[in-house]
């Protein structure tokens, strides 16, 4: 009886252009997601160390570290493989080409720009937002040219320096309306001094009258009497 024969292991199946470049893509805008995550999320129908290995050649890296425990493979001639001469690679479009067996390897020159495109723009994002930044304490010390200050920092200036200006012209006029006040009262003061000597001169008065009075009504009787 025969033997069934030993299956063969099915064949990884290659990485198409529009592949490639979507995966570097997707982790160069998801690049602080977990490596496991990455792949259960954009490609379930891949294993890990598949997406792994076919982001490296394809960003232009050297690959994934190797895990811990991991022997080295040795060369022929009984070197490790980290410490032999590095291995001579083709660069395509700015990646390098570890393969030369696997044309898929090799992107368009539409993709590589594009890409790069990319990280210009987010760098571009980044310079602007920082440029945008203004130091406040800069702009509280009077010695700040208010020129040189963007147009709305510019704005918020006037309206300070405006309100400094009313706050002094409305201590001034504390002032005046304290001095106006002293003086209505000094002169308040004034006038019940003089009302208080009118009427004790009116009492004075009226007491002489009352005594001329007294001396014609004795006159008169006396007069009467003789």
């Amino acid at each position: 009886m025969q033997s069934p024969d030993p299956r063969k292991k099915p064949q990884a199946r290659l990485w198409t252009d529009a592949e490639k470049l979507r995966l570097v893509e997707l982790r160069t805008v998801e690049k602080d997601v977990p490596w496991a995550a990455f792949q259960k999320k954009y490609f379930p129908d891949r294993s890990l160390a598949a997406v792994q290995g076919a982001y490296s050649p394809a960003a232009g890296n050297q690959g994934p570290t190797p895990s811990k425990g991991r022997k080295r493979s040795v060369t022929s001639s009984g070197t490790p493989e980290s410490f032999a001469e590095p291995k001579k690679t083709k660069t395509i479009c700015g990646f390098d080409d570890d393969s030369e067996d696997e044309p898929s390897n090799q992107l368009f020159v539409e993709e590589n720009t594009f890409v790069k495109a990319q990280a210009a723009e987010i760098c571009d994002t980044r310079k602007a937002s920082e440029t945008v930044t203004v130091d406040v304490a800069k702009v509280d010390k009077p010695s700040c040219n208010i020129t040189e200050l963007p147009e709305g920092i510019q704005f918020f200036e006037k309206i300070i320096n405006e309100y400094k200006s009313l706050q002094q012209a409305l201590v001034q006029m504390e002032s005046k309306l304290k001095e106006s006040e002293d003086e209505l009262k000094s002169l308040k003061m004034s006038t019940m001094t003089d009302k208080c000597q009118f009427e004790v001169a009116k009492a004075d008065l009226q007491d002489e009258m009352d005594l001329l009075k007294a001396e014609l009504l004795q006159i008169k009787s006396e007069k009467d009497e003789m």
